[in-house]
């Protein structure tokens, strides 16, 4: 699960991401959708907009499509707080969670020091979707702040630019961006329930580390591990690190082999579509070898991040 607005079909273009799907995918039967508004699924309703609530159903609802009992979510950036209230909307469907470089919420607030000045993140919001805007933080602009260990990489500029366009319209994504950057989830956290691993990078100025440490002592019992590193992409610096820590968590092992890896990518519409949902097995000759079925969602089978 994430609040990035690039379509999850751009992810297999992007080596980084691709590989970290591939080797989630080794020790999971993993799915992946599109959110309202991104990619395949439906356009949301800019006249009413979208809820933290509203996006934890349509979550639900992918879970039925394929027929997924239980699942582990794992959630990042904004998505974190729509994991959250999934959990607790519905602890029956949810395993466990696992939760990367996310937040409960991300402008400070009293009593809560945590994240940026919510004037900041509001220029971000509303700058960023424009293309025709020029947003920057001391002199870095927003790929240098979110994936600073790609910055400098002209195959992953060209790339994120061309999705980021392509995965929503400015209004779109906008009401997004503006749904996960106003969620504030803190009232929730005492009630999850279900086993929870924290995972932040040190060194993250995106999404400040205090945001994971606050996640992790207010939610009961949850995991936390600090790790070094400042993307918050959790495919992008040292993601064999970060996998190491969500294997061992999901399955109580570390590292292994992804030579034989099935990939069920989810594709759906959300709302009320007519159109038949899209699934992508992404088989070992990686997303080249992609075959596509029409004929309903339950025809892909497996869960959503189940061991």
């Amino acid at each position: 699960m994430s609040a990035f607005t690039i379509a999850t079909e751009s992810y297999a273009e992007e080596p980084h991401a691709a590989a970290y799907d591939r080797r989630l995918a080794s020790f999971s039967r993993l799915i992946r959708f599109d959110p309202r508004g991104i990619g395949l699924s439906d356009p949301m309703d800019l006249r009413v907009g979208v809820s933290v609530d509203d996006m934890a159903r349509d979550a639900l609802a992918v879970l039925d499509a394929v027929g997924s009992v239980r699942a582990t979510l794992i959630a990042d950036d904004g998505a974190v707080s729509v994991a959250i209230a999934l959990a607790t909307m519905a602890p029956e469907r949810v395993d466990r969670l696992v939760l990367v470089n996310g937040y409960a919420r991300i402008t400070t607030a009293d009593g809560y020091p945590h994240g940026h000045p919510p004037d900041l993140v509001a220029s971000f919001v509303e700058g960023n979707v424009d293309p025709g805007a020029v947003w920057s933080l001391d002199g870095a602009d927003d790929r240098a702040l979110i994936a600073p260990s790609l910055a400098d990489d002209p195959a992953f500029a060209d790339w994120w630019t061309r999705s980021s366009r392509r995965g929503a319209s400015p209004t779109q994504a906008l009401s997004m961006l503006r749904t996960t950057t106003r969620a504030d989830v803190r009232d929730l956290l005492d009630r999850v329930s279900v086993p929870t691993l924290v995972i932040h990078r040190r060194d993250n100025i995106f999404t400040p580390v205090g945001c994971g440490r606050y996640l992790s002592e207010s939610i009961p019992g949850a995991t936390y591990v600090e790790l070094p590193g400042s993307d918050q992409p959790p495919w992008a610096g040292d993601a064999d690190m970060l996998l190491d820590e969500i294997q061992d968590f999901l399955t109580g092992r570390r590292g292994g082999s992804s030579e034989r890896v099935l990939t069920t990518v989810l594709f759906t519409d959300i709302v009320d579509s007519t159109a038949a949902p899209r699934c992508w097995a992404i088989g070992p000759g990686g997303p080249g070898s992609r075959i596509t079925t029409r004929s309903s969602a339950a025809s892909c089978g497996g869960t959503a991040g189940t061991r």
